[in-house]
């Protein structure tokens, strides 16, 4: 099955200017504990690329997860910056949305910012 991004309605605004990620039938999220806790926020999604399908062991069962290269912006202390903001790339991993929250209470998303 193909990895598919669907894009937020510009009406909608809590998807607006974000993507979901599908594959098949199931819809796909991140959860901050697979991600060493980023901010799942300020994750971005380029809408070209590249999905890798893994199989991996969630809460004892197994089931398929995807990795992708994402980005972030840098951490940074200031509440406010007069400047963009340095991005830093990383691999996101995504599993099934009916298998979250199954580890413990941690950020999950389900629509990315697209790059």
């Amino acid at each position: 099955m193909k990895v598919k991004l669907w894009e937020g309605n510009p009406e909608i605004v809590d998807t607006c200017g974000r993507v979901a990620v599908t594959r098949g039938p199931l819809v796909y999220c991140a959860e901050g504990v697979d991600n060493d806790d980023t901010p799942l926020r300020d994750v971005r999604i380029d809408w070209d690329a590249a999905f890798e399908l893994e199989k991996a062991e969630v809460a004892g069962r197994e089931m398929p997860v995807l990795k992708v290269q994402a980005s972030r912006r840098e951490a940074s202390k200031a509440l406010y910056s007069d400047r963009k903001g340095k991005k830093v790339s990383f691999q996101l991993k995504l599993l099934p949305y009916y298998a979250w929250a199954n580890r413990g209470v941690t950020e999950m998303d389900v629509w990315f910012l697209e790059k």
